[in-house]
């Protein structure tokens, strides 16, 4: 399917983004971060701040955009460093919650296919969205199965 500007949000959300490489990295840093998570000891209130509030938030900032809103793109690369320094002080400050998080928004990207960073995974597959945020980690296995595939790199 190509994408255009006619093409409604929810089909784009819906569309594969990632390759077979993606998917892997998706699945296995998901898988890593849950283990880590549950290594170090998961509380009812880490499994409530990484699960459910961490998503409310982002959820909630990306509907104030409204649901008519064009697709965000934060994938530049001031994007991906903000990720980069977002990423390392939540998982430095709320460690498990933020293991879970971003291991359980991980593999929901790789099972729906979902390019980009992984934190929009949940929002997007909620609210049937396509927006993106630029992830250092991810970009070179995304830009490894463009090659390989041919598909266009989500950021």
């Amino acid at each position: 399917m190509t994408i255009n500007p006619r093409t409604p949000v929810a089909t784009r959300a819906r569309q594969g983004q990632i390759g077979l490489l993606g998917t892997a990295a998706r699945l296995g840093v998901g898988t890593w971060f849950i283990v880590q998570a549950f290594q170090i000891g998961v509380s009812a209130l880490d499994a409530v701040l990484g699960l459910v509030a961490a998503n409310a938030a982002v959820i909630t900032v990306l509907a104030v955009r409204g649901r008519a809103a064009p697709p965000l793109r934060m994938t530049g690369p001031v994007s991906h460093a903000v990720n980069l320094v977002l990423g390392l002080t939540m998982l430095n400050v709320f460690d498990v919650p933020a293991l879970l998080f971003v291991g359980s928004a991980s593999l929901l990207a790789a099972v729906r296919g979902y390019g980009a960073c992984e934190m929009f995974a949940v929002s997007n597959w909620l609210r049937g969205r396509d927006d993106q945020f630029g992830c250092p980690f991810y970009l070179p296995v995304d830009l490894i199965d463009r090659r390989l595939t041919g598909r266009r790199p989500a950021c």
